[in-house]
């Protein structure tokens, strides 16, 4: 975490997303065949300077699973997805997102 003392222009952790990871798995979980995942206005004043989490900067591939699914339907509040590039999860009860580099076809 960077020290964040200057309360906005031209700090970069002005707004800095709190849980990237489980921001971009439950991304991945959801979106349709086409998508974007952006920072809204953030980066629209100068300096130009956003803090991005390494998680926006991978290529997680394209989605193979047409939707994610629940572990256990209804039950387990786990919910997956295969990409391309990537197996994403979201345990909805420990709130702990994971996105795991694979080479699937």
């Amino acid at each position: 975490q960077k020290n964040c003392q200057a309360p906005r222009h031209g700090n970069r952790c002005m707004f800095p997303l709190v849980a990237p990871t489980q921001d971009v798995a439950m991304f991945m979980l959801v979106r349709g065949a086409y998508a974007w995942m952006g920072t809204g206005w953030l980066g629209c004043i100068e300096p130009w300077e956003i803090e991005r989490p390494p998680q926006l900067e991978q290529d997680y591939g394209s989605p193979v699973d047409e939707t994610c699914q629940e572990t256990v339907p209804g039950k387990s509040g786990v919910f997956i997805r295969k990409w391309s590039k990537a197996d994403v999860q979201m345990d909805c009860n420990h709130w702990k997102g994971t996105i795991t580099p694979t080479d699937h076809p």
